[in-house]
């Protein structure tokens, strides 16, 4: 988490004196995207190590109220920051924030240091176990074998429907994340003044909270399936995507944003719940790995090919169709995958904190 941070300092800081959109590329797509996936991963990683399983939902949520909260307040600031200090002045702001992620992980591995500190001999004896496995694995084998062993591809994929899930939250954070930079740009084509599409995409941050904030209390007093309201949120994502497309007046703008943030406050929590709830405690990081992995093709896929479209059509209408049409073929995933249309149902069961 630490070398991520430095590496989305590192990219971020670039964006003050780059000149061109290869540049741009380099330092947002390529350095300061992999300083974020490090970063990511690692504070999944980290939640599900330091309070476990007993109340990894409920920790979790409140971690990724931030992402949303973020949104919310940032879409705004950075048009303030840009107006007053200008783009260059901007980016530099920002970069001197993404060092925030470095003290966030001094805490985190303050907090690691700690729980080893009281660890039972039971569980020092079991990770020891593990690491003589690996050990094991390693020593001896041919290259494929020791990427197998590292990945845990074998064992991911005796679990059913793990990669088909793995590949459903590839398309749709893929797609998601691609066509993010769009919904700004296609509201003022539309004729909607810069700031008030600014703070309409504030609205957007302020609706994932109210859907982190469903998701919190969803697992503070129900053992609600997590996969039915992970389903329920991709279908509202689809209509979302779909009216962002068709729509050109504010009102409906306002209203696909709405249901995108509390669609999208639910996918991100739900999903690694999901994951966790396939591969267990110990494959977390490394199922969480695979999908992040495949979402960073997606997006440089999705991301060319949405540029693509509007380089033929010239307008941003396809693009959001094009999602429209991703996240409908990830709903018929799922349903076409036994494991996971079997997890498709919802008995609550109320004073539970478990997603399970």
């Amino acid at each position: 988490m630490f070398a991520g941070g430095i590496f989305s300092f590192c990219g971020m800081f670039g964006m003050v004196f780059a000149t061109d959109v290869l540049q741009l590329t380099i330092f947002i797509g390529v350095v300061m995207g992999f300083g974020q996936c490090l970063v990511f991963n690692s504070v999944i990683s980290s939640i599900s190590y330091i309070f476990g399983s007993e109340k990894f939902g409920l920790y979790l949520g409140i971690s990724l109220c931030g992402i949303s909260f973020g949104t919310m307040v940032f879409s705004i600031f950075t048009e303030v920051l840009i107006q007053s200090y200008g783009l260059h002045g901007a980016y530099l702001f920002l970069a001197g924030l993404m060092l925030n992620q470095c003290v966030a992980a001094v805490f985190i591995h303050y907090q690691w240091k700690k729980k080893q500190l009281h660890r039972s001999s039971s569980e020092i004896h079991l990770l020891e176990e593990q690491v003589k496995e690996v050990e094991v694995n390693l020593n001896g084998s041919s290259i494929l074998r020791k990427l197998s062993s590292v990945t845990k591809f074998r064992e991911l994929k005796a679990i059913p429907g793990m990669f088909i899930f793995i590949v459903v939250f590839a398309m749709f954070e893929g797609t998601y994340q691609a066509r993010m930079p769009y919904i700004v740009p296609k509201a003022i084509d539309n004729g909607i003044d810069p700031m008030a599409a600014a703070t309409g995409f504030s609205i957007f941050g302020a609706s994932g909270i109210v859907g982190r904030l469903f998701q919190i209390l969803v697992n503070a007093i129900t053992n609600c399936n997590a996969m039915s309201i992970f389903f329920f949120a991709l279908c509202l994502n689809c209509v979302s995507n779909l009216l962002l497309s068709l729509t050109a007046q504010y009102s409906w703008y306002i209203l696909a944003l709405i249901f995108d943030g509390v669609s999208y406050g639910l996918l991100l929590p739900y999903t690694i719940a999901i994951i966790k709830q396939l591969s267990g405690h110990r494959l977390l990081a490394v199922a969480s790995g695979w999908g992040f992995t495949f979402i960073g093709v997606m997006s440089v896929i999705w991301g060319v090919l949405y540029g693509w479209f509007y380089y033929i059509f010239g307008s941003y209408q396809e693009v959001f169709l094009l999602c429209f049409v991703m996240e409908c073929i990830s709903i018929k995933l799922i349903l076409i995958s036994r494991p996971l249309r079997k997890m498709i149902q919802c008995r609550p069961t109320f004073r539970d904190t478990n997603f399970e």
